[in-house]
């Protein structure tokens, strides 16, 4: 046997003080017994009753830390197969991805979505593209989400070389992170099946849609379209991250730009998904589950030890003391009115 968290043995040198309470409680009764002329027979009876639940809950205050300290027997070694996929997401990094017509901005949202998708991945390779004017891999495949939740969290537009919307520039960037994967530790191990998520508002030219297929061969993509089609106007700021206005046209007028979804739901490939991230609708809680169709490459074994767990027993025994502790009543029945009194009765 052997225990997961010894530490909380510690607080087994708590019972000593709860003893010495009851004790000192102990002594305190005595003498207003003693005061009050309690019969003997009735004070060894109470006095009885007193230290069976005295004892119970001291015994079920150290049987708690038994099981707090988790005993558990076993140490058997399992082996459990490891599978993954290689997925690349691809954020849109334009300016209109500021607009606010999803709150509080499109790329907070989009941003939020792909970190709940992180928390749910395991043993899966992930890489980042991000894309305004052209496409960038800011982080090539890895397991180490933690790495793309730091770099996910400081992407900016600003940032990009080029303004605008580059649907070809990201799906190149999203083919050269799968091509250039890291090999794999194990030559017999075959490839991993291969999915894009590309968040964006759509605003794409047509002719880039249409090529799309060249790009996304034996690749399953996933759209997610973040916006609204009745859009929002694009806001901008200064040095300081102070709004100072609108993003506004030639004309001066400020520029609206709307969901379009219809260019998203055109990317789409067996058994991707076009999901819609609207101001009080839509996320990507299913986007795990949808991924199954995919087959995961065997990637490795992992081993580790197997144990059962014992805390059970020490806890149970603790909850039947407890509720001895509880059931046990201290003061004894009073005696029906027919039956005379072994009580004194004090003159006044």
């Amino acid at each position: 046997m052997e225990w997961h968290s010894p530490l909380y043995f510690w607080l087994l040198l708590v019972l000593p003080l709860v003893a010495a309470l009851f004790y000192r409680a102990r002594q305190q009764r005595s003498q207003l017994q003693a005061y009050f002329q309690i019969p003997n027979a009735v004070q060894q009876a109470m006095t009885r009753r007193r230290l069976i639940k005295a004892v119970a809950v001291v015994l079920a205050t150290g049987l708690i830390v038994l099981a707090l300290a988790r005993p558990r027997v076993g140490g058997a070694e399992r082996e459990v197969e490891q599978r993954g996929l290689d997925l690349v997401v691809a954020l849109d990094l334009s300016h209109s991805m500021l607009a606010e017509d999803v709150a509080p901005s499109r790329l907070a949202r989009a941003r939020n979505e792909v970190r709940r998708v992180l928390d749910q991945l395991a043993g899966d390779r992930v890489a980042l593209v991000v894309f305004a004017g052209t496409g960038i891999v800011q982080v090539p495949l890895t397991t180490d989400y933690a790495a793309v939740r730091s770099v996910l969290g400081a992407v900016h537009p600003d940032d990009m070389p080029a303004p605008g919307t580059n649907l070809d520039g990201a799906l190149q960037a999203a083919r050269h992170a799968l091509e250039n994967a890291p090999a794999e530790q194990r030559p017999d191990v075959p490839p991993r099946a291969r999915a894009l998520l590309l968040l964006s508002d759509g605003d794409f030219r047509d002719t880039h849609v249409a090529q799309a297929a060249e790009q996304t061969r034996d690749i399953a993509v996933f759209t997610a379209g973040v916006g609204t089609p009745a859009g929002g106007r694009i806001p901008q700021y200064d040095d300081e991250g102070n709004r100072t206005g609108w993003m506004r046209s030639d004309t001066g007028a400020p520029i609206t730009t709307q969901l379009h979804r219809d260019a998203l739901q055109r990317l789409i490939t067996s058994p991707g998904t076009y999901y819609e991230l609207g101001p009080a609708s839509g996320s990507l809680d299913s986007f795990v589950d949808d991924l199954r169709p995919l087959e995961r490459s065997l990637i490795g074994m992992e081993r580790f030890d197997a144990y059962y767990e014992w805390f059970v027993l020490p806890l149970a025994l603790a909850l039947g003391l407890l509720l001895i502790d509880t059931m046990l009543p201290v003061r004894l029945s009073a005696p029906s009115s027919s039956a005379p009194s072994d009580l004194p009765v004090r003159d006044t």
